[in-house]
């Protein structure tokens, strides 16, 4: 759950959050639905932590690289 691994971050003193969606390319029905939850706890809970959010990373060399070793084996 979002709120548990916000806290348990918190916890550990990070600074910084980066936050990711599971899928590599955004959709309203699921990236949107967790980020806006995402931003919701951490502002609740500590809202000058710095944050980044990534939307999407289909296109980012590093999934892709990812991709083609993956159908390699």
């Amino acid at each position: 759950c979002i709120e548990s691994a916000v806290t348990r971050l918190l916890h550990q003193g990070v600074d910084e959050i980066v936050f990711f969606p599971l899928y590599p390319q955004y959709s309203y029905a699921a990236s949107e639905t967790a980020i806006v939850e995402f931003e919701r706890i951490l502002s609740r809970k500590s809202p000058n932590t710095k944050k980044i959010i990534i939307e999407d990373f289909y296109q980012h060399p590093a999934f892709i690289e990812s991709l083609v070793e993956s159908m390699r084996e």
